[in-house]
């Protein structure tokens, strides 16, 4: 039996005859997240009565690291005053996305629920909801200490020692704030250990603290931990009052969640369609109407296509090579453009949500892509037009399709790297500079350079 089947029997069995000291060793033996995955895999029934039976405090460590889909179900199952118990346990942040999910799913219980919790929980969660989406506020979680800057290191951990704060990333740092709130340094729990006690924190601490204001972009916040390897970063107001703290682990799911969603708009679907995993488990129904639209562009461009074929194939009849010849390249062509456009927006796309480029840096970028554009062409035009000319025998087929190889190659690591700007530019996310369409713009561009190219070509020598 693998460990994962031997987890899920174990947690079966405690579910229903299991005792608390039971329930205690089944925590020494394994790690919450495991503990989590394999509660996901049992029936909602026994999801609600485990946590219904568990009377240890860590039930809320299981129930903050399930996935949102189960958390919904456990707290839709309990009575109101239970699940507001529960919320009111688990890390602000963690809370926050909860209850959001709840007020989507059924705002009347999110209200009651909300409502049966503790005034201060009430204003706090409330404060916490009102906070912009995908923002630096929405990120934070309250549950951080902050002292004041006039202490001593003796009272400053004399202080830290009765806050007792609970076994977080955030718990390793204090704020400092002066008597308005306004924070004027950190300092780490290992520097305050190692300091002489009767030294004051101030002439200790760091007084330029990494900060992000509340309304900051969860993506700059991301790029901002990353920037300075931090595990925790201080949210203030416009005042510089501290409101509360990100910790690394939030931003790690931010990472996460903005990859998973530029691949998705990459691929010609919404990014919002990562909520629930609505594209794997929801219904045929609504993957349909979140697929289809952009595949309706490459239909119009498919028609537009076949429309310059036909337009153009009365004058493809030459007198040394077969119209179907000539044709027969032009998937090739198709493919190739779209293949490179799509692989020089993906690298934009990533290099914008990164970093902040500036003019000079984005039109190297763009210069890059289209050397790099060409000698691909170069190098795939040799190998196709060797193939072509021991094929037909015929060196300006030959040289057409050579030259629309190279031509229609830069054309699209072009149009790939500097689309994604220009859609950054207008204030539109990038990442919306799907495959679809850029495989439909390069189709329609990469056959009015191959028939202009032949047809003018074999004008001029024959």
């Amino acid at each position: 039996m693998s460990p994962k089947n031997r987890l899920l029997h174990l947690l079966k069995r405690l579910i229903k005859r299991g005792t608390q000291q039971q329930f205690k060793l089944l925590f020494h033996r394994y790690h919450e997240a495991d503990i989590a995955d394999a509660l996901e895999l049992l029936p909602s029934e026994l999801k609600v009565l485990f946590f219904s039976r568990l009377k240890s405090s860590k039930s809320v460590d299981i129930f903050e690291e399930m996935d949102m889909a189960s958390q919904l179900e456990v707290i839709q199952a309990f009575k109101v005053d239970h699940a507001a118990d529960l919320i009111e346990k688990m890390d602000k942040d963690d809370a926050v996305d909860l209850l959001e999910a709840l007020l989507d799913e059924d705002q009347d219980r999110a209200k009651d629920v909300l409502g049966k919790m503790d005034v201060e929980d009430q204003i706090e969660l409330n404060q916490l909801l009102n906070y912009k989406e995908d923002s630096a506020g929405a990120l934070m979680t309250t549950t951080f200490v902050a002292i004041p800057e006039k202490l001593t290191v003796f009272d400053a951990l004399k202080r830290y020692k009765s806050i007792a704060p609970n076994e977080s990333d955030a718990a390793f740092y204090l704020f400092i704030v002066n008597e308005f709130n306004q924070i004027k340094g950190v300092i780490s729990v290992r520097k305050l250990l190692l300091a002489d006690g009767e030294s004051l924190v101030s002439t200790i601490r760091n007084d330029y603290p990494i900060k992000v204001h509340v309304n900051t972009d969860q993506e700059e916040v991301a790029n901002l931990f990353q920037k300075y390897r931090s595990i925790v970063l201080p949210v203030v107001d416009d005042l510089d009052i501290i409101l509360g703290v990100i910790t690394i682990d939030d931003v790690v799911d931010v990472v996460v969640e903005e990859a998973n969603e530029d691949m998705l708009k990459l691929a010609g679907t919404s990014g919002d369609d990562l909520q629930n995993d609505k594209l794997i488990q929801g219904s045929i129904f609504y993957s349909l109407l979140h697929r289809l639209p952009w595949l309706f562009v490459t239909i119009i461009g498919g028609i537009i296509a076949s429309g310059i074929m036909l337009a153009y194939s009365p004058f493809l009849n030459f007198k040394y090579i077969s119209l179907s010849f000539v044709l027969s390249f032009v998937p090739l062509l198709m493919g190739l453009g779209g293949n490179i456009g799509n692989q020089s927006a993906t690298i934009l796309v990533r290099a914008l949500a990164l970093t902040q480029l500036n003019r000079q840096e984005k039109t190297i970028i763009i210069l890059r892509e289209l050397s790099i554009g060409i000698t691909i062409g170069i190098i795939i035009a040799s190998v196709v037009g060797a193939y072509v000319f021991f094929t037909s025998g015929n060196s300006i087929i030959t040289a057409c399709i050579c030259l629309s190889i190279i031509l229609n190659m830069a054309l699209a690591s072009f149009l790939g790297a500097g689309l994604p700007i220009v859609l950054k530019a207008f204030k539109i996310d990038p990442a919306i500079a799907s495959a679809p369409f850029i495989s439909t713009t390069l189709d329609i561009l990469g056959q009015l350079i191959y028939f202009t190219t032949t047809i003018y070509l074999f004008k001029i020598f024959i």
